[in-house]
């Protein structure tokens, strides 16, 4: 076992760990104030990790914390081990713990499995896993998170909870097996529902990259029932995913980023420079407040949520232009724009939850219609793309786009490399 990289965040740290059997896992790290000592909690994904430190981040600040149970801990109990705090700490901080279970006291059924293993104390996996969502995680996460764990939820009902006069299935009767089935059974679900026989075979079905994020929501809420003392282990950590297919990364040509700044619709021209001139994430931009931009000082306030960390951006020149016209459009149309209002407003004058329908005209309107490679998110890709080009260092890139894993901000350096190769093998000079 060894420790490979290691993100530090401004509450706790987030670090990979590599295993004899190849195996990778994800470490949170934080300093407990009620224990004083520091803790480590462990997950199947960096997202995971990152997403318990800002619900952590999140309930200290709120004055709601109690130090939550690690695996270590709750080995040490399965074990009848002591823990070294003192009584008051582990009263206060079984608690919440406690009350959640006293909710769960479904009768188990005579002889079965949950009646030899836990008598009384293991609910329904979907049942729990809705609770977590309501109770535990809809606080903390971004909204956009919270509808995909509830579209995982979904699928998982079909399988896991009532079914051909079958009872739902309780958290300690889930294993790798029975994932391995609902996997199978998810991957034969119409994913067009009434798909005609000239659609695509591929596009009838769920993609694996669905059914692996059904895995990982489903891992962490059985490593949560871990820790909350409702199952021994995680039975599918671990289990190796579905192969995705890589898709290619949309980029646009310098030519098409301005014509599709000058044919964005007014509202949604400001948002479609602001990401071309900054390489931040959508979720990142649509909360920015009027307030958040410096224009004497020539730059912008960005809360990075998905790591939980602020920074600083600088504010270009062009982009200064395009926010000195939106501003002056919207005073100019009666829409709000004082230091606390969103910068980005829809047509509904709310700030942007989907930027689907405005990129689709856009990208009509610079006649790229048609491109499915081009999201919002290739001006993320785009902005990366051309500052590795113009020579800047990797380490400044993965700062500028807010990635925790420098990993992650090289995988547009080995794109542009594959690029120049091309344009080098390609050079012909007729000799």
């Amino acid at each position: 076992m060894s420790d490979r990289t290691s993100t530090r965040r401004r509450f706790g740290r987030v670090f990979a760990r590599s295993w004899p059997s190849g195996r990778t896992t994800w470490s949170a790290q934080w300093s407990d104030p009620v224990a004083r000592r520091r803790l480590t909690r462990h997950f199947d994904t960096e997202r995971d990790a990152e997403e318990f430190l800002d619900e952590l981040r999140i309930r200290m600040h709120d004055d709601g914390y109690v130090p939550p149970r690690t695996h270590a801990g709750a080995s040490r109990a399965a074990r009848g081990v002591t823990s070294d705090l003192n009584e008051d700490v582990i009263k206060g901080a079984r608690a919440p713990i406690d009350a959640a279970r006293a909710t769960f006291r479904p009768a188990p059924q005579a002889g079965g499995p949950a009646a030899r293993r836990t008598p009384g104390a293991s609910p329904p996996l979907v049942e729990y896993a809705r609770q977590l969502v309501d109770r535990r995680l809809r606080a903390s996460l971004a909204r956009g998170t919270i509808g995909l764990y509830e579209a995982n939820l979904r699928a998982l009902s079909g399988f896991f909870g009532p079914r051909d006069d079958r009872p739902a299935v309780r958290l300690c009767d889930v294993t790798a097996s029975s994932f391995l089935d609902y996997r199978a059974w998810r991957r034969g679900v119409r994913n067009v529902p009434n798909a005609r026989r000239s659609v695509e075979p591929s596009l009838r079905t769920v993609s694996a990259a669905t059914v692996n994020r059904d895995q990982q929501f489903l891992s962490r809420v059985l490593a949560e029932a871990v820790l909350d003392g409702l199952i021994p282990a995680n039975p599918i950590a671990g289990l190796r995913k579905l192969k995705e297919p890589r898709h290619s990364r949309g980029v646009f040509r310098k030519a098409d980023v301005r014509t599709m700044i000058r044919k964005a619709p007014w509202r949604f021209r400001g948002l479609v420079a602001a990401a071309v001139f900054t390489g931040a994430r959508k979720c990142e931009l649509t909360r920015l407040r009027w307030q958040d931009i410096d224009f004497g000082r020539g730059k912008i306030a960005l809360f990075r949520q998905k790591t939980g960390s602020s920074d600083s951006l600088d504010l270009h020149p062009e982009l200064h232009a395009e926010l000195d016209r939106l501003r002056a459009r919207q005073r100019k149309t009666g829409l709000p724009a004082g230091p606390g209002d969103h910068v980005f407003l829809s047509r509904r004058n709310r700030p942007y939850q989907s930027v689907k329908s405005s990129m689709r005209i856009t990208l009509a309107r610079a006649g790229l219609a048609g491109r499915a490679d081009l999201t919002f998110h290739s001006f993320r890709h785009t902005f990366a793309t051309y500052f590795l080009e113009r020579a800047g260092a990797v380490t400044d890139l993965q700062q500028q786009l807010g990635h925790a894993d420098l990993s992650t901000t090289q995988i547009y350096a080995k794109a542009l490399s594959e690029r120049r190769r091309e344009a080098v093998m390609g050079m012909n000079f007729g000799t």
